[in-house]
C-alpha cells in the first residue's frame, strides 16, 4: 500500500497505487453495519414509482478494486466498459445492505449523512467509531443541507398525518422543527433565505422563520428536480415528463419555461455556471447547457449510459450515475476524469473520498487527483 496524495495523511482510508491513469483505485471501509430486517420498497408516492433508481444517484464503467472490511476480497474488476443492464429499475436506486436500503446521502465538510430504510435510520458519520443514529420521520425519502442556517432537513412522504419537512441539528441529529406539507416533496433546493420545493402538487417555498410553506405555482405539478443557481440568483427546475420541460424560477416566484429536452425522469446539477441535465429516453440522455443561449450540447459520455442516467453536482465536477457505474466528469468540457464500475445507490463526495454503500456498510473510495470531488 502506498500513499499517493497528501490527503491520505489525515484520512482513515486505505490508499492504494494502481498502474492506470484515470482508472479509479478504491478501498472500501465499513462505517456503519446494517441491522437485520426485511427489505422494503423505497419512496411511496408517484416519484418512487416513476423516478430513476439513483437521485438529487448511481453506477459506472471502468476499473476499480473495492474491498469490504471483514468480507471476502473479490478479484479486480476487468478493465474496459461494463455492459449496461438491459432493464433500468424505476425509482431511486435501492441498495440492499443486509436488510437496509440506502435512500439518500449528503455530505458537509464535517460529516456524511445517510438515510436508510427498513429499519429506518438517519446516520451522521464523522470518522468516529460510534456514529450518531436516530429514527427519521415515517416515510422519509430525502435529505437537504441548509448551510445558511446550519440545519439538516429530512423530507418525508407519510409522517403521521401527511408529508413533512423536519429540520435537525447537524451535530446531534436532534429534531428541531416540523413543517407539514400539502404534498410530497420530490426535490428541494436552498436559495437565499428560503427552501424551494418541487412537489406532486406544485412548487412551494419555505421562507426562513416561517411555520408553513407558501404556494408558488400549481402550473407545474410534476417538478422532479430543482437546483439553485446562486450566480444568477435563480433556480432551475425540470419536469418528470418526456420531453422534459426546463424551467427558470426567480426569487419573486415567477416561473417560465426556457427549454425542452428529449428526456424523462430527469435530474439537474449546476456546477461552475454550467447547467447539466440527465434523464431517460430513446435517444440522448446527458446535456450540458449554455445558460445564456440554452442550446443543449451533446456529450461523448452519452454513448456509455445505456437507457439513461442521473446527475449530481460536485466540487468543479459533475457526478453521473447510470446502470454500469459512476463517472466523474469535468464540469466545463464533459470529459470523463474517472470511473468506478459496479457502484450502486446514492453517492456523496467529501475530502477526496467518494462514499457509496457496500455489501455491509458505507464504503469509501479514493478519488483520483484529476477529479476534485
Amino acid at each position: 500500500m502506498t500513499c499517493v496524495s497528501e490527503r491520505c495523511q489525515d484520512s482513515d482510508v486505505v490508499w492504494v497505487r494502481t498502474p492506470g491513469g484515470n482508472d479509479a483505485a478504491s478501498a472500501e471501509e465499513v462505517i456503519g453495519a446494517a441491522s437485520p430486517a426485511r427489505p422494503g420498497r423505497w419512496r411511496p408516492g408517484r416519484i418512487g414509482r416513476r423516478v430513476l433508481a439513483g437521485a438529487a444517484i448511481i453506477t459506472v464503467a471502468l476499473v476499480a478494486t473495492v474491498r469490504d472490511v471483514g468480507a471476502p476480497t473479490p478479484g479486480p474488476v476487468p478493465a474496459g466498459p461494463v455492459a449496461a443492464r438491459p432493464i433500468v429499475a424505476e425509482g431511486h436506486y435501492t441498495v440492499p445492505i443486509g436488510a437496509h436500503r440506502l435512500l439518500a446521502m449528503t455530505a458537509t465538510d464535517a460529516a456524511i449523512y445517510s438515510l436508510t430504510a427498513e429499519p429506518a435510520q438517519l446516520t451522521r458519520q464523522a470518522g468516529s467509531p460510534t456514529p450518531v443514529r436516530v429514527i427519521p420521520p415515517l416515510g422519509a425519502t430525502d435529505l437537504l443541507v441548509d448551510r445558511s442556517t446550519g440545519r439538516l432537513w429530512v423530507f418525508a412522504a407519510a409522517d403521521r398525518d401527511g408529508p413533512t419537512a423536519s429540520s435537525y441539528d447537524p451535530n446531534t441529529l436532534a429534531r428541531l422543527s416540523v413543517v407539514h406539507l400539502p404534498s410530497q416533496v420530490n426535490s428541494a433546493a436552498v436559495l437565499g433565505d428560503a427552501i424551494w420545493l418541487g412537489t406532486d402538487g406544485g412548487v412551494y417555498v419555505l421562507r426562513r422563520g416561517a411555520t408553513a410553506v407558501a404556494l408558488v405555482s400549481r402550473a407545474w405539478p410534476d417538478v422532479v428536480s430543482i437546483v439553485a443557481d446562486p450566480a444568477r440568483d435563480e433556480l432551475i427546475a425540470v419536469t418528470i415528463s418526456m420531453p422534459a420541460q426546463l424551467l427558470r424560477i426567480t426569487p419573486s416566484g415567477s416561473i417560465g419555461r426556457i427549454a425542452q429536452l428529449p428526456t424523462g425522469r430527469s435530474s439537474l446539477a449546476v456546477v461552475d455556471g454550467a447547467v447539466w441535465v440527465a434523464g431517460f429516453g430513446p435517444t440522448r440522455h446527458v446535456f450540458r447547457l449554455d445558460p445564456d443561449a440554452w442550446n443543449p450540447n451533446p456529450l461523448e459520455v452519452d454513448y456509455f449510459v445505456g437507457a439513461g442516467a442521473a446527475v449530481s453536482p460536485g466540487h468543479h465536477v459533475v457526478w453521473l450515475s447510470y446502470a454500469a457505474g459512476v463517472s466523474c466528469l469535468d464540469a466545463q468540457t464533459g470529459a470523463t476524469l474517472a470511473r468506478w464500475p459496479g457502484l450502486s445507490g446514492p453517492i456523496a463526495a467529501r475530502r477526496g473520498i467518494l462514499y457509496s454503500m457496500g455489501t455491509s456498510g458505507l464504503a469509501q473510495h479514493v478519488i483520483p487527483r484529476g477529479c476534485r470531488g
